[in-house]
């Protein structure tokens, strides 16, 4: 069985990867035209060049998402001789590259769109790491919510989340490897309940963690 996991998981690894390889240049296309075309209403009327803003951003989306598995298969090499304490440096390797690449697109969106984060009252961990291990239950606030709030927890918070995710989120290619890489748990969970694994992921919770559930189970708020 776990052998059918690996090829299963290398397969669709591989898959999204050619997908993300076939949209960056498809994407730079489509944000070429979409400047020319927004150019004269946009000049003529001083607009907000909204749907060029867009589809920028979702360039840098595909950009990072392609630079984060070059990161990872870089990191993943170099953690090939560490032996037993291989499984934790990775950990470890991938929270520090998740935060990067949140970090910049997080950046992205406050030049793109005026994105404003503010966190009231501070986070738990962000006077020195939070003693016991933090519990998160969030409301979905609007699309890419979910990214913000990892990048607080990873950032400002210092914390190691560890999540509970819609098993979708599979089809990003880097999100898919780094999450791989943490302690994580994708629902629907195949051949158990779901409660049963999200009872082991927080089982494994220690200070500075904290465990990130989504009770609405969709952008519903």
């Amino acid at each position: 069985a776990r052998a059918a996991r690996a090829v299963l998981t290398g397969l669709r690894r591989t898959a999204a990867t050619a997908l993300l390889l076939a949209l960056v240049p498809v994407t730079a296309a489509l944000l070429v035209t979409a400047g020319v075309l927004c150019a004269p209403v946009s000049l003529a009327t001083r607009g907000p060049w909204r749907p060029v803003r867009m589809v920028g951003f979702v360039l840098l989306y595909l950009l990072a998402d392609l630079a984060g598995l070059v990161a990872a298969a870089f990191l993943w090499a170099r953690r090939l001789p560490d032996g037993r304490d291989r499984a934790r440096r990775r950990a470890e390797d991938a929270f520090a590259l998740l935060e990067r690449l949140l970090r910049s697109l997080r950046r992205a969106g406050e030049r793109i769109f005026g994105l404003r984060v503010t966190v009231t009252p501070p986070p738990p961990g962000a006077s020195g790491g939070a003693a016991a291990p933090v519990l998160v239950f969030v409301r979905h606030a609007g699309v890419g919510d979910s990214f913000l709030l990892l990048q607080v927890l990873l950032g400002p918070a210092g914390l190691r989340p560890h999540t509970v995710l819609k098993r979708t989120l599979r089809a990003d290619p880097a999100l898919d490897v780094l999450v791989g890489r943490v302690p994580h748990c994708f629902l629907p969970a195949f051949g158990r309940r779901a409660e049963d694994a999200i009872g082991e992921l927080a089982a494994g919770l220690g200070p500075g963690d904290a465990l990130v559930i989504f009770p609405e189970g969709g952008n519903f708020t």
